[in-house]
């Protein structure tokens, strides 16, 4: 039993260091290739605890070149990105105006902790969104599904690194 608890704890050590970007993506926001190496490497994980008369090194061996592999495609996807300028300053614009398209980058400063605001008394934050890389148009079609129709009465809206939001509504629908 004590030999499998070890395994166990070691094994989850490797795959949360090997895997470590995927965790604070949602699972629709990955790639099926990212799925996949983590599949492969959760499957000869578990081949190593159900199979304790099995060497580990024989099981670490395969797991390590699936977290080699993984690192690789990051890296390479890494540098096939084009470099995109960045807004040097916040810009609030309300989503009624016709405001400019962007071209978006994915968010690269570190996510603030209690998440990153796009909106803020009823007007949208295009730097925040431009950081995650998501528009104007976007973020309505997201309220929409919760049954807002005017981005005017949402007083404060942040985003977690899961794509969860947390909102804030004006107390009284006519100050707009």
């Amino acid at each position: 039993m004590g030999t499998a608890v070890a395994r166990i704890i070691f094994l989850l050590i490797i795959l949360w260091i090997g895997f470590r970007d995927l965790m604070p993506e949602k699972p629709s926001d990955r790639k099926i290739s990212e799925l996949m190496w983590l599949i492969m490497a959760v499957g000869m994980s578990l081949a190593a605890v159900i199979h304790p008369d099995i060497p580990l090194f024989l099981f670490l061996i395969p797991i390590a070149v699936l977290v080699l592999c993984f690192r690789c495609s990051l890296l390479i996807s890494k540098w096939r990105r084009p470099s995109e300028k960045r807004i040097s300053q916040p810009v609030s614009v309300s989503l009624s105006d016709a405001g400019a398209k962007l071209v978006h980058e994915p968010f690269r400063q570190p996510w603030p902790q209690m998440g990153l605001p796009l909106i803020e008394d009823g007007k949208c934050r295009l730097d925040n969104l431009f950081k995650i890389g998501r528009t104007q148009l976007w973020l309505k079609q997201e309220l929409r599904k919760y049954g807002y129709r005017d981005v005017r009465l949402v007083k404060y809206l942040t985003i977690d690194r899961t794509g969860n939001f947390f909102m804030d509504l004006t107390r009284d629908p006519h100050e707009v």
